[in-house]
């Protein structure tokens, strides 16, 4: 199990600009979940799953790391700001690139499960096509 709060953007001067309620844990909607930069976990889910990403590059573990915990555990959200994060112009965060352009994809865990639970490729980031069966489709 994965304990995740929510988070407070916190200006330049220490003011609190924005407070964002994560959604509450459904493990049937994780496309609906994004970086939980904060979480607590036990010892054994972090050995149960394959641990931080160094294979990144982008520095977006955090969500890697969040999406592995979520695709095999219940995780629980604590609704208050545990997270402070400080948003001004040199945010190394601003510089990464959004999944839909990431070069990264095919070895991130985070756009994995995502486009799974989404229904799309994660590879080329497009919707997978639903394919309806019929009796006449079914050999």
């Amino acid at each position: 199990m994965l304990i995740y709060s929510d988070m407070s953007q916190i200006g330049e001067n220490g003011e609190h600009q924005l407070y964002s309620a994560s959604k509450n844990f459904d493990q049937t909607k994780l496309y609906q979940h994004g970086w939980r930069h904060l979480g607590m976990y036990r010892k054994a889910v972090m050995d149960s799953i394959e641990g931080y990403n160094d294979k990144l590059i982008s520095a977006c573990e955090d969500g890697d790391l969040f999406m592995q915990i979520a695709e095999k555990y219940p995780c629980q959200r604590l609704p208050k700001p545990l997270y402070f994060y400080r948003s001004h112009g040199n945010n190394s965060s601003r510089k990464n690139k959004k999944c839909s352009n990431c070069s990264e994809r095919p070895i991130c865990n985070f756009m994995r499960v995502w486009a799974k639970s989404a229904n799309y490729d994660p590879i080329t980031f497009t919707p997978l096509a639903k394919i309806k069966l019929t009796p006449d489709t079914i050999e």
